[in-house]
């Protein structure tokens, strides 16, 4: 008579050999409620912005030239594991990175309409809206 011992090694054994090959899907597929949207980068700078310490609110710096959009789509990827932002001018900058890689839209039209949806937002102050939409 087999051990308790042998028994359960010979059952794990055939769960493992059952298991195995069907063990995940072969081709990943892609959570579309992942991807950003002007609403998900609208509320993201909002909710950013109120973080920001007061001092370092006001716009500075003067934009850099524009990178190509396929550029600034691959940079946007690696965005969310770099440190957060720490200035105006660094979280408008972060924001229209991630908005070159919205499919379907230019990075001109994505950041219009997420002008558009902050302007909207009555959870930001008059006075924020302004200093974020002049940013």
């Amino acid at each position: 008579m087999l051990s308790v011992r042998s028994t359960t090694l010979i059952v794990l054994a055939a769960v493992q050999a059952f298991l195995a090959p069907g063990c995940g899907d072969p081709t990943p597929t892609f959570d579309a409620s992942t991807a950003y949207s002007t609403g998900s980068l609208a509320g993201e700078l909002v909710f950013r912005y109120k973080t920001l310490d007061p001092d370092r609110r006001n716009v500075r710096e003067v934009r850099p030239a524009r990178k190509p959009d396929a550029a600034a789509a691959k940079e946007a990827k690696a965005a969310t594991k770099e440190a957060q932002a720490a200035t105006l001018d660094d979280l408008i900058r972060d924001v229209a990175e991630k908005a070159a890689s919205i499919p379907g839209m230019t990075r001109t039209q994505a950041i219009r309409e997420v002008a558009d949806e902050v302007g909207k937002d009555t959870s930001v102050s008059e006075e924020d809206r302004k200093t974020i939409s002049d940013g």
